[in-house]
């Protein structure tokens, strides 16, 4: 009887084990959106056209835009959660790296409001932008950018609610010197035509 507990218990164990294993991996592979209000669509792959999007979830690769008026709540693993406000344009990404994941956001323009509770030290995230990389350090913080009315100036501003973030780009860097909690960075760019 001893014998037969044991084995039942070391299968229970072991397709427990399976189970949380799967969950993890795929817990990289794919995105949530939790909500969306107003104008969202969204592009699965560069020859797509983009379409509406419901709340779901949806592979990492996948292009997300937000119209006037509009936003996005993403849940990029559990713990940590992306908005997109009104006019954000993003690719979303993730990949292996040594004893983690990286995900990432390209950001084409727009503003975004990102906290990372409980984000695993294991892990990196990053948004992408034109003018240069914002790295984070388990935190909450805000980074808008894009072009403004004259249509050469792009202009990144990063504001850390808490924890710290860094900076990296061709004209600017902010890695000697972190953004902290309750800080802004404002950062402007003339590109010539």
């Amino acid at each position: 009887m001893k014998n037969y507990r044991l084995r039942c218990f070391l299968v229970a164990a072991g397709l427990m084990m399976i189970t949380h294993s799967a969950v993890a991996a795929n817990a990289y592979r794919t995105f949530k959106i939790l909500q969306i209000g107003g104008t969202v669509e969204i592009r699965l792959n560069a020859e797509e056209e983009y379409r509406s999007v419901e709340p779901g979830t949806y592979d990492f690769g996948s292009q997300l835009r937000t119209g006037r008026r509009s936003f996005a709540v993403l849940e990029l693993s559990p713990g940590y959660e992306v908005r997109m406000l009104a006019g954000s344009e993003v690719v979303l990404n993730s990949q292996d790296q040594q004893g983690g994941k990286l995900v990432s956001l390209k950001a084409e323009n727009g503003n975004f409001d990102v906290g990372l509770d409980n984000f695993p030290k294991e892990d990196s995230f990053q948004v992408e932008t034109p003018v240069g990389i914002c790295g984070v350090v388990g935190t909450q913080f805000n980074i808008s950018h894009g072009f403004l009315s004259d249509g050469y100036t792009q202009e990144i501003v990063l504001t850390c609610y808490r924890g710290e973030i860094s900076f990296e780009g061709p004209w600017i860097s902010t890695f000697e010197d972190t953004i902290r909690a309750g800080s802004m960075f404002r950062f402007t760019v003339l590109l010539c035509p």
